[in-house]
């Protein structure tokens, strides 16, 4: 393993999405930190080292997600900085929701350690998937559920939507249970700015096991904070397009015809 310290994804359904890659450095390493719950995880990763930390401890209840991962973060410098290489193996993608990678990042050049990224399977290509989504035909608009309304940021109405932990909205503190409708009505008054009251959107939640079937509720939007209670820290809203936009450049279309 070239790098002092190595982020590898260990994807969504527990470690069935491990790649060959992320399975081979975690086996090369002197020590791996891991942040993931699933119920196989650390038995497989102790078959590959002999040195499993499970970083779960940083999750402190009343310290926010921001703090913790800096904490992670910490402990992951201080781990390389002692007997590296080490590893930190994180559930799904490793720059997907992973705040911990960046710090991770920009930490080691201040203290001379390399990092190396590797790509895992994120909830985002669960749920293309899952909902039967191809972004290269209508693209894709991705927004976390706080930053979306922090920044107002305008969507469009004929764009497939996908707002990111809508269960966390509006707060840093970790959200372990379900909340109050209220929590919701923010984020579903800025979505009816640039969406229909009836409109269908889905609460989803990638599969996290192979035994498991997906998450998925279909609701009207005008009456989302109501389904607070199918709501966690792990559900995704989709928002699927409303109709195709027309074609407007005339002449781009016209060079896709074959060459008479």
């Amino acid at each position: 393993m070239a790098a002092d310290i190595t982020i590898v994804g260990l994807g969504t359904v527990q470690v069935d999405h491990v790649t060959r890659q992320g399975a081979r450095v975690l086996s090369e390493a002197k020590q791996v930190l891991f942040l993931d719950d699933g119920v196989a995880t650390r038995a497989f990763l102790e078959d590959r080292c002999p040195i499993v930390v499970d970083l779960k401890e940083h999750l402190v209840d009343g310290r926010s997600r921001v703090e913790s991962h800096h904490h992670i973060a910490a402990a992951v410098l201080a781990a390389a900085l002692d007997d590296g290489p080490v590893c930190l193996a994180v559930a799904g993608h490793p720059t997907h929701l992973v705040p911990a990678t960046f710090l991770i990042r920009d930490l080691a050049t201040l203290v001379g350690l390399t990092v190396e990224v590797l790509p895992g399977i994120s909830a985002m290509d669960q749920l293309f998937v899952e909902l039967m989504i191809d972004p290269a035909s209508h693209g894709l608009q991705c927004f976390e559920a706080t930053d979306l309304l922090l920044r107002r940021r305008p969507l469009a109405a004929d764009v497939p939507l996908l707002v990111w932990q809508i269960g966390l909205v509006g707060t840093l503190l970790p959200v372990l249970g379900h909340r109050p409708p209220e929590a919701f009505e923010p984020l579903t008054r800025h979505l009816l700015r640039f969406y229909p009251p009836d409109h269908e959107v889905i609460l989803a939640e990638a599969a996290s096991h192979a035994l498991l079937e997906p998450a998925h509720v279909a609701v009207r939007l005008a009456v989302l904070p109501g389904h607070a209670a199918v709501i966690s820290a792990r559900t995704t809203l989709y928002v699927p397009p409303i109709g195709t936009r027309p074609i407007s450049d005339q002449e781009v279309l016209d060079g896709l015809s074959p060459s008479k």
